[in-house]
């Protein structure tokens, strides 16, 4: 099932029939699974990998052109059973671990979303489960929480701990929708037309979005420049500074829920 995660506890490289590197995996020291090819191109043949997992791929290239170096990581991945044994189906992360830490560093204590398993890896490990079910990352994250996305989900979202009313947060960005942004929506300059300028407003587990509508009709024989989306803007996102007229609302709000 696609978001399970094993440990690679051994690596293997050997010659395919053809001369091509393959690999096989050792995962939780029970599950093998072989016949891994990371190249785009059979170099026996020249022709391309139609297989190609694009997860071992980048995770390849990194460590240069070897998958040897895998052991010890934790592979996120669904497997199926074929008439050649266990292989790889679809692969999210080669090193659950590394690939978090680096998210982790890239968003510098900003709320995120990612489809890694990482609240489920940390239950796994027994780490403390808060009373909101969420769990707090130690050291220099500490003030950072992860949940999952959605109840049985194996995504996860990670977020600062606020205090307070001051900004905004998870627990609070939800009331802020719902009084400031969710009824704010118009019409483009052409209402009989298409739609081009229509907006609305939408929330998301970290974010207040405005969604607005482009079209564009060539009305020529070819549509290939056509285009009829909606292109976010985001307005909101946990830990920005909220106004003084939200910041009132939160706190009236909080007064009224004593």
């Amino acid at each position: 099932m696609s978001g399970n995660f094993f440990k690679i506890t051994d690596v293997n490289a050997y010659p395919s029939r053809r001369g091509d590197t393959l690999y096989s995996f050792l995962l939780d020291n029970k599950i093998k699974v072989s016949a891994i090819y990371p190249d785009e191109k059979w170099q026996s043949s020249g022709k391309s990998n139609r297989s190609i997992i694009y997860e071992l791929n980048r995770y390849w290239k990194k460590s240069g052109n070897t998958l040897l170096n895998a052991t010890g990581n934790y592979i996120v991945a669904s497997l199926k059973k074929t008439e050649y044994g266990t292989q790889l189906e679809y692969v999210t992360s080669v090193d659950l671990v590394g690939d978090f830490a680096h998210l982790l560093n890239k968003n510098k204590g900003r709320a995120f979303v990612t489809p890694l398993p990482i609240y489920d890896f940390l239950k796994e490990r027994n780490y403390h489960i808060n009373n909101d079910d969420s769990i707090s990352l130690q050291k220099s994250y500490s003030n950072v929480r992860v949940r999952p996305l959605v109840s049985g989900s194996s995504n996860s979202v990670c977020y600062p701990k606020i205090e307070g009313n001051e900004f905004c947060s998870i627990e609070n960005i939800s009331k802020i929708y719902q009084q400031f942004y969710a009824h704010l929506r118009g019409k483009g300059s052409s209402p009989h037309l298409a739609p081009d300028g229509d907006w609305m407003h939408t929330l998301n587990t970290i974010q207040i979005v405005k969604q607005v509508r482009r079209c564009r009709q060539s009305y020529k024989a070819t549509h290939s420049g056509d285009i009829d989306e909606w292109f976010d803007e985001v307005v909101l996102s946990i830990g920005d500074k909220l106004t003084n007229e939200q910041k009132t609302f939160l706190d009236k709000h909080s007064n009224l829920d004593k």
